[in-house]
């Protein structure tokens, strides 16, 4: 049941709890900027090396992966703002002592590994749960324009972000950019405890943490058009993740030039992401779900297995804007159809399996693609774009495509 009343929530900046989720997520977006820029350039300052750097950023990803199914059902269990409270603390504690050994020259690259597994497990506890609070803050009809609210602020501090942490960095040092990451950890902390959400009963449940997510993945996966929605974003996400990791650096290196169009590439991709999520959430709204699952797919291959022969950049930066459009309207949706349509006691867990295929298959998608990339570009992202329309044409044979666009059950 939402804790709001459908009139107060017709537009989810109305909302007071919903406001101030966002306002914090939004300046700890901005401030995990400071932390992703930062960390690189803090490894290779205390000697580490290239090796070193990958395997830093490997430290994290291997807990975010190894916990993210966990996550999801600690938010079932406590509530997600439990969740969300705590890792907010966490990570301010942690960047914060970060901070303070910086500032005493006490700083050694042992810390490095242990803030980024330490990031990387927090991280799996706490975005299952922010996107599983999201539809007890606004109403169904409004979780669309919400989470194009909260994903747009995501591309926004990705675009703004990373070249002021640079700036801060250049003309301050690192120990002012992770102190500033400390304070906005604190922010979102202190809007999380502002807001007045019950908490949801529990009592009963007194199954284990692994019997919880056992009994997540049979509620997800027993309903067709949930399990093709979960099924679809995993393999989507293993055609895009590798190919943009590893393709679009070596593109940009070997045909256009260096750093400089890297930069533009993931500009204009990242600016239509944003663009495509803000469409999401108002003039796509009516568009079909089952249409967008199918379309935005196919467009997303075409503009795909176009990057991989084209020689001009003007081209080049079309065919990822059409990508970026595509993914932003998508993943808006998508996300906003799995909330709606799951019950609140499951929520945490279906959101960590979003997450899992998300960004936990991330490792594999990469080591896929730094595979394939040796043969050139074609084969790379010409194979990404046949694993989405082969994606595509089997969502389209199943029965839980037609579910996609049937009303919801009444909450």
């Amino acid at each position: 049941m939402n804790a709001n009343p459908p009139s107060s929530a017709a537009k989810p900046l109305a909302v007071r709890n919903f406001r101030l989720l966002w306002l914090g997520e939004t300046v700890s977006l901005l401030g995990d900027q400071f932390y992703l820029v930062g960390l690189p350039w803090l490894t290779l300052r205390l000697g580490g090396d290239g090796l070193a750097l990958g395997t830093v950023l490997m430290t994290a990803a291997v807990p975010r992966a190894l916990f993210m199914l966990l996550g999801g059902a600690v938010s079932d269990r406590l509530s997600p703002r439990r969740v969300m409270v705590a890792s907010n603390l966490l990570r301010a504690m942690a960047v914060g002592l970060l901070t303070a050994l910086a500032a005493a020259g006490a700083l050694h690259l042992a810390h490095v590994y242990l803030l980024a597994a330490m990031f990387g497990t927090v991280d799996a506890f706490y975005h299952p749960s922010l996107l599983a609070i999201v539809p007890s803050l606004v109403a169904r009809e409004r979780l669309e324009s919400a989470n194009a609210l909260v994903q747009g602020s995501e591309q926004l501090a990705m675009l703004l972000g990373p070249a002021l942490a640079g700036v801060v960095i250049a003309a301050a040092g690192l120990t002012t950019a992770f102190g500033i990451d400390a304070l906005t950890f604190l922010f979102t902390l202190t809007t999380l405890l502002a807001m007045r959400v019950p908490a949801p009963s529990r009592e009963g449940d007194e199954r284990n943490m692994l019997q919880q997510i056992g009994s997540g993945l049979r509620y997800a996966f027993r309903t067709p058009s949930m399990r093709v929605m979960l099924i679809a974003v995993a393999f989507l996400n293993l055609a895009i993740t590798g190919p943009a990791g590893v393709g679009l650096p070596l593109l940009a290196h070997q045909r256009f030039g260096g750093a400089a169009a890297f930069g533009v590439m993931m500009s204009a991709f990242g600016g239509s992401t944003l663009i495509g999520a803000l469409l999401a959430g108002s003039a796509l709204r009516r568009v079909p779900l089952g249409r967008l699952m199918v379309g935005a797919p196919l467009l997303f291959a075409a503009a795909l297995a176009t990057v991989g022969v084209v020689e001009r950049l003007p081209l080049l930066l079309a065919a990822l804007a059409t990508m970026g459009l595509g993914a932003g309207a998508l993943n808006v949706r998508a996300i906003a159809w799995l909330q709606g349509r799951t019950d609140p006691a499951f929520r945490g867990r279906v959101m960590s399996l979003v997450m899992f295929a998300s960004v936990g298959l991330a490792p594999l998608s990469l080591a896929a693609a730094g595979a394939l990339v040796g043969y050139g570009f074609v084969p790379l992202f010409s194979g990404a774009a046949a694993l989405m329309v082969l994606v595509t044409l089997l969502v389209v044979t199943t029965r839980g495509l037609r579910g996609l666009d049937q009303a919801p059950a009444a909450a």
